[in-house]
């Protein structure tokens, strides 16, 4: 999280409007501890909350909250159109101001709670309709290093994916890639397809790489909010 709030020339954070993401590739057990943050997400709604501090959950949640670079002006990220009426639900991604969302990919792990109560196929029981999962403190070498990525993931208003194949890990980059480049929704970009997306400032900052990561030959975005994918032949 501290690399985003760098303000040097080669500074990864470089408009007002950019989407800030860090992502965490692990076996999903941990063997040292974070770093000494506090309880970052005491104050979040439900399910969002708990009272233990120094987890990666408040790590992710630190970054969340904090604007990353004010001097870049503020308000300018692309929020859901779901923000104007319902600004405060934890599902929803409304912050403004330059932030970083965090996504972590596991390897077909199962913590106390992910995989077990909760079935991440069926969305079962769902946190977001009265399920609150039982966050645990901070623990080396055990499970619930597990259930703390989901966390930190929902914290930061990411995405948790729990790979099991090799096409599980592609799909994963892709997805994160997509939802993070152009302030996309999390889907697969089809050849010659336009998909709308919150206006950008200057179609240079949706770029090549992008592209290339996905797969594809071209990128069109334009200011008004559509980017078209095209195949390459």
């Amino acid at each position: 999280g501290r690399q985003f709030k760098r303000t040097d020339a080669g500074a990864p954070v470089k408009f007002a409007c950019q989407i800030n993401a860090g992502m965490l590739f692990t076996d999903g057990y941990s063997n040292t501890d974070g770093p000494a943050v506090g309880s970052q997400d005491a104050d979040m709604p439900a399910p969002l909350g708990d009272g233990f501090p120094n987890t990666l959950a408040d790590t992710a949640a630190l970054y969340y909250k904090d604007t990353l670079r004010s001097d870049l002006g503020l308000g300018k990220v692309p929020v859901p159109e779901q923000c104007k009426t319902t600004p405060n639900d934890p599902k929803l991604d409304c912050r403004a101001d330059p932030h970083m969302n965090f996504y972590g990919v596991t390897l077909g792990a199962k913590g106390d709670i992910y995989g077990r109560a909760y079935d991440p196929v069926t969305n079962t029981p769902d946190p977001y309709a009265g399920y609150q999962p039982p966050w645990r403190a901070y623990q080396n070498d055990a499970p619930s290093t597990v259930d703390e990525i989901w966390h930190a993931t929902m914290n930061a208003r990411g995405k948790f994916i729990n790979a099991t194949t090799p096409a599980d890990i592609t799909a994963a980059m892709r997805e994160i890639l997509a939802s993070v480049g152009a302030a996309l929704p999390l889907v697969s970009p089809v050849t010659g397809e336009v998909y709308a997306h919150a206006p950008i400032s200057t179609a240079d900052e949706v770029d090549a790489a992008f592209a290339a990561a996905l797969g594809l030959g071209a990128i069109s975005a334009e200011p008004d909010g559509k980017t078209t994918f095209t195949k390459e032949q």
